[in-house]
């Protein structure tokens, strides 16, 4: 009961975890291009869900995709089978020893997969999950605020759909003109997510989109291009990680067929 009172006071709430190309730092200017007007709300590049978590509730229908099965796995668990999460990472101390075995054994069970995977993003440097993060003047992150997220995540997403699909056929498959797709796919000169993205591929898909979407990709001369027939907006964050040459802000755009 506690926890749904938080909840209701918090309409902007946390994903469980950070993750590369986030946007943490711009749902707040997204969540204002979003259309009221939609009976449906879909991410097929879901990632960390921080525009999701952004709003309690953006539509009657919700759905959540990612083609990266740990984020899947993670956020099925943390909806189904939150105790369980909860008691798996609770002894989950920020240790290195602890960290390089857990990257040696990922875990058995889909609920071992879910808590070894969010250890490792929230104990990594970056949240890259490859190397044990510290810092010579920051705190530790607090085992305690990454326990409380969990049941307030998995109320969350009590009524959204959690798929595990390539984007051409999550977008296909739910396709309606009074939906609303929000794209958050790897980018251009982004991150390497370990797999060659085809972005013809999806501009191909969204020109034959009925429903509205928003769609966000690096601010570069192929995002321009390849898009130049729809409304195009720059915008701008602060770098997380990658800061090189004193370069403190990235572009990105936000490109929209409405």
């Amino acid at each position: 009961m506690e926890a749904e009172v938080t909840m209701q006071k918090a309409a902007h709430q946390d994903s469980l975890i950070s993750w590369v190309g986030g946007k943490k730092q711009l749902r707040k200017i997204i969540s204002t291009h979003i259309p009221e007007d939609i009976q449906g709300y879909i991410e097929p590049f879901g990632g960390a869900g921080w525009v999701l978590f952004y709003k309690k509730k953006w539509a009657n229908l919700e759905v959540y995709n990612d083609i990266n099965s740990d984020l899947v796995n993670l956020f099925r668990i943390a909806k189904y089978h939150p105790e369980a999460l909860l008691k798996e990472y609770e002894y989950m101390v920020a240790s290195r020893e602890l960290f390089k075995q857990v990257i040696a054994n990922p875990g058995f069970t889909e609920i071992q997969r879910a808590a070894r995977f969010m250890f490792l993003i929230h104990r990594s440097f970056g949240a890259l999950g490859g190397h044990f993060g510290t810092s010579k003047i920051s705190p530790i992150k607090s085992q305690n605020n990454i326990l409380q997220k969990i049941d307030l995540v998995s109320r969350r997403l009590d009524k959204t759909a959690i798929e595990h699909l390539p984007f051409e056929e999550l977008v296909t498959r739910y396709d309606h003109p009074k939906n609303f797709f929000f794209c958050d796919p790897p980018y251009f000169h982004g991150h390497d997510y370990g797999l060659q993205f085809d972005h013809l591929a999806l501009y191909d898909v969204l020109s034959e989109t009925k429903g509205r979407w928003l769609l966000t990709l690096d601010d570069c001369q192929e995002a321009r291009d390849l898009f130049r027939d729809y409304k195009i907006e720059g915008v701008t964050r602060q770098k997380g990680i990658d800061r090189k040459h004193g370069d403190m802000e990235y572009k990105e755009v936000l490109i929209t067929n409405y």
